[in-house]
Order: structure tokens, then C-alpha cells, then sequence
């Protein structure tokens, strides 16, 4: 896996909403001797994997074959000139703690999870991405590493996640857990209950903005304010 270079320092977006609409390119990239070093072509690629970084906090799969599919490029990024002009870095999978998505535990109670990913995997038929999807090799690589029932699985998994960069990375953990299903299993309801809590807290905010633009425009009515919310003497 890859880490952005400088990504905390550079977004700002919370951590604790889900993946940002936006990221920051910040205009002194101009003055950058990195930036000066690369061709037109690489630019866009760059740009495009902090599109794409910005659905894991910072981080994306190391495979050029899978980041041009994810980042829709037309030729395979060149990670090793990233790397060496120091805009990305290469991360462990085993001792980088920040590759593995905050819904992931180690391990969970396996055998409870084994069963409630059977019995889920029975109610629900596999997803059937078109050929052309990006997520068609996330669900075939999911069958291999999880067996027949993968692909019913990876179809849960993209419900709560929406982006396959982040589903990759729950997978990559997975494959060296002695119950991998187990394991991806206890992780989807963990990611689930992460995603609820998110909409959770939006929904209070939007209600909370809806009152308060409510209280403004009453004040307006009542010729307390002006439309900037300004006290009218």
C-alpha cells in the first residue's frame, strides 16, 4: 500500500464524516521542484490518486494495473518516480496501522461471525457489477480470497463503504487471518455501525441548520433583521 505524502497536513476535511467531496491543491505546488519534474501526464496522474486517497485518508493500493482501473487513467501511474520525488510512500500492509480502515478489529469472535455471514450470505444473492464496473475485479478477488460465498459478501461491503479503494484494503487484511470470512464478516458490521453513527450525526446537523434558517427567516418576516441576519435600528 501507498501513503500520500504531507496528506494530514494538507486536508483538512474531519475524519469523522465520510470521504470528503473535495481536496486541497494548494497553489505553491507551483513553486515545487517535485512538481517541476513532472510531465503533463504525470500530473494528472497525481492528482487523480488524491482523488483517489481521499475515499482511505490518505492511502491507496501500490498496484499501478489496479490504480489506473480505480483512478480511470489511461496508462499505469509511475509509482516509483512518485516515491522517489517524495510524494508518496510505501507502507507496510503488517506495521502500518493507518492501511487498516477504522471499522476493522483484529481477529473478532470468529465462529459467531462465521455463522452470521452464512446465514446472511443466504438472503442475499451475489451483486452483479457490469464488466466495465470498477468494482468487478474487487468482487472476483473477493471470491478467491473468501470462497463461493465472496462475492455476496463484497456486495455488503460496498453498500456501507461506496468506494472500492477502501473495500481493497478491508479485503488485503483478510488474507492473512486464519477465518478470513469470519474476519471480513465482523468488519462490515463494524464499518456499518461506523456509517450509521456518520448519517446520524449529519441528519443533526441538517436539522440543526433547517431551525436555525427557520429562526432567520421569522426574524426577517417580523422586520427584527435583515436578510444577513444584521439587527435593523
Amino acid at each position: 500500500m501507498l501513503t500520500i505524502h504531507d496528506w494530514q497536513e494538507h486536508q483538512t476535511y474531519r475524519k469523522d464524516r465520510s470521504p470528503p467531496p473535495w481536496i486541497k491543491i494548494h497553489r505553491r505546488i507551483f513553486m515545487s521542484t517535485k512538481w517541476a519534474r513532472l510531465s503533463d501526464a504525470e500530473k494528472g496522474q497525481i492528482v487523480s490518486l488524491w482523488i483517489l486517497a481521499a475515499d482511505n485518508n490518505g492511502n491507496i493500493p501500490s498496484d499501478p494495473v489496479l490504480l489506473r482501473k480505480l483512478a480511470m487513467l489511461d496508462s499505469e501511474p509511475n509509482i516509483s518516480k512518485f516515491i522517489e520525488l517524495g510524494l508518496m510512500a510505501s507502507s507496510g500492509r503488517q506495521d502500518d496501522v493507518k492501511m487498516t480502515p477504522s471499522g476493522c478489529q483484529s481477529d473478532a469472535p470468529e465462529a459467531e461471525a462465521e455463522a452470521e455471514a452464512e446465514a446472511e450470505e443466504k438472503k442475499h444473492p451475489p451483486a452483479s457489477p457490469a464488466p466495465d464496473d470498477p468494482w468487478k475485479e474487487f468482487f472476483d478477488e473477493a471470491k478467491t480470497v473468501l470462497g463461493e460465498e465472496g462475492r455476496s459478501l463484497a456486495g455488503k461491503l460496498k453498500a456501507v463503504v461506496g468506494e472500492p479503494v477502501e473495500a481493497f484494503i478491508v479485503l488485503d487484511q483478510c488474507r492473512d487471518k486464519e477465518q478470513p470470512r469470519a474476519y471480513f464478516a465482523a468488519t462490515i458490521r463494524n464499518l456499518a455501525r461506523e456509517k450509521s453513527a456518520r448519517d446520524a450525526e449529519d441528519l443533526k446537523h441538517r436539522e440543526m441548520v433547517e431551525r436555525q434558517e427557520k429562526r432567520l427567516q421569522e426574524r426577517i418576516a417580523a422586520g427584527l433583521v435583515d436578510e444577513h441576519g444584521r439587527t435593523i435600528r
